[in-house]
């Protein structure tokens, strides 16, 4: 069976020692352990305690970042020509070393945090943005919905706003395209290489819809519908897959309808649809981003006023404030299932 391509050789002769820190942690350790490192808590990098590599042992390792994180690292006097060793294996391993004092860790994580992110997070993103929150690309054409997101995200991250209507506002960058002509995602390409940005997060919500009988639209209409709401995504997300940050997150804002078979919503169903395959297929195949789907019910907007059918009689509403928190918990970490039905 082929090893881990992560695998590092060790000694075994280290594992009882190894063991015996485990259980003798110092108070700091302990500390950084259970409130930094811990359960993926560190933008979901998986460290492991105690990691025997080659002939030495590092108090904490991640083999995604290759990086070892040492914690009150000091030289004395007899211990300088085993520390130059140590440093020398490393570096031949290309594993980088961050150390921190006690004091740093017991009195301000939040520094340590802070440093970490500074060089081994996702939001690591180039000049120009802000220096905390996410880097968030998002795709916008149902007013009732994104005016009220754009409110409350706008002021703690830094947004690029795809849509072919221009806002009056300057919080954050516009890149004005129709999203069915597949060629003009090249203009939001030129904008992150001339800028040099990186995304932590890619927001697909644009969708247009119809809800009637199947007979009663031409072909020209369905096949906006295909184009904006499912060839659209899958083009972009392709064309920007190079400009993800390493752990970036894709959220599709889709619909409980995707999950049902209804008589009068055809076409859009099916462009519902596939796009929930496509991301389910997506999530297994790009095994380091995360990859989610919201599913609200009818959003609790006056979007459908005008529909052929009476569409709030058929579902529940979603609260739209529902909506933002479920997005807001998506950013920070705190859910991470892959599907979520509101």
């Amino acid at each position: 069976m082929d090893r881990d391509i992560n695998y590092i050789k060790y000694d075994s002769r280290l594992k009882d020692r190894a063991r015996n820190h485990r259980k003798n942690e110092t108070k700091a350790e302990k500390y950084i352990w259970e409130n930094l490192l811990r359960w993926k808590k560190f933008y979901w990098y998986k460290f492991t305690r105690q990691k025997m590599i080659s002939y030495f042992i590092a108090d904490f390792y991640c083999s995604e970042l290759k990086l070892v994180i040492e914690v009150d690292w000091k030289i004395h006097e007899n211990r300088k020509e085993y520390d130059f060793e140590r440093s020398i294996e490393f570096e031949k391993l290309w594993i980088k070393i961050v150390r921190f004092s006690n004091e740093q860790v017991l009195n301000n994580l939040d520094f340590v945090k802070k440093q970490l992110e500074l060089n081994y997070s996702p939001l690591t993103r180039g000049d120009g943005w802000k220096a905390e929150g996410f880097s968030i690309l998002i795709t916008w054409t149902s007013k009732w919905i994104w005016n009220y997101l754009l409110e409350n995200l706008k002021e703690e991250n830094n947004l690029v706003w795809i849509s072919r209507t221009k806002l009056e506002e300057k919080w954050f960058e516009q890149i004005n395209i129709d999203l069915t002509n597949f060629e003009d995602f090249d203009k939001i390409v030129k904008y992150l290489e001339e800028n040099k940005k990186k995304l932590d997060t890619i927001i697909i919500n644009a969708w247009m819809w119809h809800f009637g009988k199947f007979e009663e639209w031409d072909n020209n209409k369905y096949q906006q519908i295909i184009n904006l709401n499912l060839l659209s995504p899958i083009l972009m997300i392709k064309k920007l897959e190079p400009f993800l940050n390493q752990k970036a997150k894709i959220i599709f804002i889709w619909s409980i309808i995707s999950k049902k078979f209804m008589k009068y919503w055809a076409v859009y169903q099916a462009s519902k649809f596939g796009l929930r395959w496509f991301a389910g297929a997506l999530k297994n195949e790009m095994i380091w981003k995360k990859i989610h789907i919201i599913n609200p019910k009818i959003v609790d907007t006056d979007f459908h006023k005008n529909a052929e059918i009476a569409i709030n009689t058929i579902w529940k509403e979603t609260k739209i404030k529902d909506v933002l928190k479920i997005i807001k918990k998506v950013l920070s970490w705190q859910e991470n299932r892959f599907e979520i039905d509101l």
